[in-house]
This record gives structure tokens, C-alpha cells and sequence, in this order.
């Protein structure tokens, strides 16, 4: 798994490089149709980023990308728009 070999690499820890890796985790089980898997992997990835950075650094917007891209997988929903678009308010109150 990729984590698991940036943790050999780097050692254990919330990185940039360790929420990559995750985030391209998600991607791959995103692929695969397993949207579950990939937003939880999503999520564990904008964790890393909040917590190496600030929950308002740049990279945030970037990392919730791949969260709606696994949210647009998802049936279409009152939930899921609301989702989706408190994701969309945060991000311009980001780059603001």
C-alpha cells in the first residue's frame, strides 16, 4: 500500500507527503468503484493536510477536490448537494 511504504520512507506522522499517498489510495479504490473506501481515504487525507498546515492552507481546496470528484459518485441527493456545496463554501472562503 502506499501509505505503508511512505511510513517505512518517512516514518509514521501527518505530512504533506503522507496525505498524498493516501489521497492516491482513494484514487485508486475510487477507480476500482469503491467510493466508500476512497472518501474515507479523502478524508483522512484532508486530516494530514489540517493538521501539518492549517485548516485554512491552500492545499486544503486541493485535497477536497478528490472528495466531491468520489461525491459525484454518489446518487444524486439533498445530502449529497449539501455535502458538496459546504465543501465548495469553504474552499472560496479559503482562497479568499
Amino acid at each position: 500500500m502506499a501509505l505503508d511504504t511512505v511510513n517505512k520512507i518517512y516514518g509514521s506522522g501527518n505530512t504533506y507527503v503522507h496525505a498524498k499517498a493516501l489521497a492516491a489510495v482513494g484514487k485508486a479504490y475510487l477507480g476500482r468503484k469503491e467510493r466508500e473506501e476512497a472518501e474515507s481515504r479523502f478524508y483522512g487525507a484532508i486530516g494530514y493536510i489540517k493538521e501539518s498546515f492549517t485548516k485554512d492552507h491552500p492545499l486544503v481546496c486541493k485535497f477536497q477536490a478528490y472528495l466531491v470528484e468520489a461525491f459525484n459518485h454518489r446518487d444524486e441527493s439533498k445530502e449529497r448537494n449539501k455535502l458538496m456545496n459546504d465543501i465548495c463554501d469553504e474552499n472560496l472562503q479559503i482562497v479568499e
